[in-house]
Formats: structure tokens, sequence, C-alpha cells
């Protein structure tokens, strides 16, 4: 090529996430709530004791905070001004500025029990007037399991709550943070025990168990029925997002639901047998548990309240007479008939021809917005309100769903990109090769004295040059957006794998 043209030879860069893999990742939309079919059991089999909260829409709430702080009593009026500013210096969490405004600082009510705010509470005993204020939650009753009654000192008893295997990981983040801190261990946002942690007369948190000291007998057998209930906080939160109805509530309860996390949740559900399906939750109608993988996202945060209607629905089915399912069954092929739903379809091609009854009524009542009469009236029998959890179904899935357009637009874009930079390459070569070819004849027309002749070929020569300089120019352009949509793909991707993550047992 001339001298003084600019062209340059661009390099791609290597794809980090090729097309087959975007399909594997992309995969995710078509989660699969797996069901593992029994033998029917019978009406009543199981007699699991049901928590209040499932029916009463109230669960009972266990917190284990860190005491920041002694408060006053508070005083007989607070008025609006003063409540205000002590709300906010109590939700600063910092004890300084609560301890500054004395007594005219107001006490928690149960409704502002949040485990993820500060609070102030009742002292435990009625001989200190004090008031404590806790900070947030180290541990709530989600993270406990297996209560039980100990034997303690002059024949009274002890109660001891056994951290289940996510209560020990958040006990491991937050040992370090607690330090000399006394613990105050709540139910339903009273103190019913405060000590240090570790001290023999009080609260001990040994990293596996919570052990609650010196109750009477009844008293003993009192708290520890309520804090197990306390335990299925977070799942009855499931069923209240989900709008579960009050049967539906009942015969969820029924069925043992509890959340697994990645590392143990193969130990109730089986592992899917292809890599683009993902196993959310599953019903064994033999023992009649439901198990719900534990999804933390927050843009994810529809998933298992989703789950649990979707498995509720498994069992509803399994107690359906042969009549009933019959008739739900044709309402529902028909309805496919009429209306085709490519993505429930899509979804069932991981069930076999006898599991497909069973899977498809689950997917119909959580998955799609706009049904017949005769099926809304069935499905309504089940849930308060079921759009709602199809708008949490169709939340996630959009996460999903946006993130699986984009990379496939840029895959495409990216095709487009290629094709036109050959061209402009053929093209500038093309015009380089001339402007080479002038410069040449040129050459030798001067080196055999024949100036007028070689003159005339300067023009056609800086023509061809120009033609190449700019057209390499727009090669250059061209590989900058190349590139920067390399550089997006790649991020599309790494986004979808990690969303992928969430759902792989195999991550911890």
């Amino acid at each position: 090529m001339p001298q003084g043209t600019s062209w340059n030879t661009a390099v791609f860069p290597l794809l980090t996430i090729t097309v087959s893999d975007m399909r594997r990742v992309g995969a995710v939309l078509a989660l699969t709530m797996a069901v593992v079919l029994g033998s029917l059991p019978s009406a009543g089999a199981q007699s699991t004791e049901i928590a209040d909260g499932f029916i009463n829409g109230r669960e009972h709430e266990v917190r284990v905070r860190s005491v920041l702080g002694k408060v006053p009593k508070e005083a007989g009026k607070i008025n609006r001004t003063a409540r205000a500013t002590a709300e906010l210096a109590i939700a600063s969490c910092d004890p300084t500025q609560v301890a500054a405004l004395g007594r005219k600082v107001p006490t928690t009510g149960r409704d502002g029990d949040d485990p993820a705010v500060c609070v102030v509470v009742d002292a435990p005993s009625d001989k200190k007037p004090d008031r404590l204020m806790l900070g947030p939650a180290r541990l709530t009753g989600s993270e406990l399991e297996l209560i039980a009654l100990r034997s303690a000192r002059r024949g009274r008893k002890a109660v001891a709550a056994q951290l289940s295997d996510n209560g020990e990981s958040m006990w491991a983040f937050h040992a370090t943070q607690v330090g000399e801190e006394d613990l105050a261990f709540t139910l339903d946002g009273d103190v019913v025990d405060l000590a240090p942690v570790g001290e023999n007369g009080g609260t001990i948190l040994s990293g596996l168990a919570i052990v609650l000291r010196d109750f009477t007998k009844d008293e003993a057998a009192r708290l520890r029925k309520l804090i197990k209930q306390a335990t299925q906080e977070e799942i009855i939160e499931l069923a209240r997002e989900a709008s579960l109805s009050r049967s539906a509530r009942t015969l969820f309860a029924s069925n043992n639901p509890h959340i697994r996390d990645k590392a143990n949740f193969a130990e109730d559900c089986p592992l899917p047998e292809s890599d683009d399906t993902f196993v959310l939750g599953c019903y064994d109608s033999n023992s009649a548990d439901i198990a719900i993988l534990r999804i933390d996202r927050p843009d994810l945060a529809g998933v298992m309240p989703v789950t649990a209607a979707h498995e509720m629905l498994h069992a509803a089915y399994q107690q359906l007479d042969r009549k009933t399912r019959k008739k739900v069954g044709t309402m529902i092929e028909r309805f496919l008939t009429e209306v085709p739903q490519p993505d429930i379809e899509t979804e069932l091609e991981a069930y076999s021809p006898r599991e497909r009854a069973n899977e498809v009524h689950s997917l119909m009542g959580t998955e799609v917005r706009d049904l017949p009469p005769g099926l809304e009236k069935y499905y309504g029998k089940f849930f308060e309100d079921r759009a709602a959890v199809v708008t949490l179904f169709e939340t996630y899935e959009a996460v999903f769903k946006a993130l699986e357009v984009r990379f496939v637009t840029l895959t495409y874009e990216l095709a487009a990109l290629e094709r036109e930079l050959g061209a402009i390459e053929g093209q500038a070569n093309a015009a380089g090769n001339e402007a080479d070819t002038l410069a040449n004849q040129i050459d030798q027309l001067r080196a055999q004295g024949r100036i007028d002749e070689s003159n005339a070929l300067v023009g056609p020569q800086n023509a061809a040059v120009n033609r190449a300089n700019s057209l390499g120019a727009q090669y250059n352009a061209l590989v900058v957006q190349y590139n920067a949509k390399v550089a997006e793909l790649n991020a599309t991707g790494i986004s979808l794998n990690d969303l992928y993550s969430e759902f792989s047992p195999s991550e911890e």
C-alpha cells in the first residue's frame, strides 16, 4: 500500500460466550418445578402440626438481636414531632442519638418488629423499668430447627433451638461482629431471654444451638411450641406472597413445606436430567413433603412464592377424584388447543405423557394470566388473587427474557458487522492494490522519461489512495463498534450465567 495511507488491520477479540452456550444458559426460561410422583396418600395421612400463621396469616416471630444500649421508661405522652424525631434516631441504629432523647422514645410495637431494622423494646424483667435498644436481627425463626426441651438447674427447664444449615452460615457471618455484645432473644416482639454470648446463666449461642434457660415445665412447653411455629415464618410468608387461599394454605402446610439451600437441595429433589432444565422445588406424594430451593437474589424474589404455589397445586391434584381430574384436564387441554401457550408446551417437553396432566395443572394456575371462566373458577379455590402469583412469575421470567433477547440481538448484530467488515476489507484491499499498481506504473514511466504519461496516472492513484484510506477509516470505526458489542455480549452472558448459578446445586 502506498506510503501515507492510514488503513489499519484490526484484531477481533475472541468471544467468551459462544452461541451454543447462550442456548444452554438462556434455556433457564424453561425452569421446571419437578413433581415426584408416588402412590396416592389417603386423606389426612399425615398429622403435621400446622403453625397458626398458615391459617390466620400472622405467624409467630423470633429474632436474635444484639443489645445496643438501654433506654429509659417511655414518657406518658410523646407528641408527633418528638415521635418522628425518635423514630429517625431508632432507624439510624445509633444508641447515642436515642439516649439523647431520654424518655421521649416510643416502644416498638409488634408490627414494627422488622428483622432488618433497629427496635426499642421492654426489658425482660418487671423489676427493671429500663427498655433496650436492639440492633437488626442476627437470626430469625427461619434459621432455627429441632426445638427441644432440656433439664436445667433446680428442676427448671431449658428450651434448645438448633440452628439450621442456613442459620449456621448466617451465624458464622455475624459471630465476629457480635463480639462482647449481649444478645436478646425475642418472640413476637417481647424479650424472652437476655445474656452475653456463651454465658452459663442465660442465652447460649454455641454455633449449633441457642439455649434459653430457667423456665417452669409449662412455660418451657409453651415457649417450645411457639418457637417451633416461628421456624415456619419464612415459609408462611411465601404462602402469603403467593396469595394462597385459606384452604390452600392449610393444604400447603399439611405437606411439610420447607426451604432448602442449594448444597442440600438434591437430598429432597431429583437433579434434572438435562442441562437446560432447573428444578426449583418438588412435591413427594409418598411422604407428603414439599421442598423449595432457596433463592436470595432480589430480582428473582418471585421464584420461591411461585414455586410454593406450583407445588401446592401438585398436592391439590393428588387429592382430586377421577371425575374432577378428567373435567379439569379437559378444560385445560381445550384451552391449550384454542389459545396455544408455546412456553407452557416447552416446559412440558421435560415430562412424560403420564406426568403431563399433573404438571400442566400446576403450570396453568401459576403462569397463565387469562384463563376461561371455568378454569378461573376452579383455580379461584386456591388463590385469593391468582393474578398476583402470575405477576410474580412474569416479573422474574422477564429478567431472563430481557437478557436472552439482548444476547440473541447482539449475536445477530455481531454477525452482520462481521459481514460488513469483510465487505469493507475487500473493498479497501482492492483500492489499496489499485493504488499500489498505479504507483508502480508511475515509477516505471518516470524511469523511462515518460513524465507526461506518469503525471496522467497521479490523479487516479491519489483517488485510489483516498478510497483506501476512507474505507480503512470506516473499517476501524466498525471495529470499535464490534468490540463494544463483544464486551456487551460477554457481560450479558456473564449475567445469564450468574442467574443460572442461582439454580445450580453444584455451587456450594
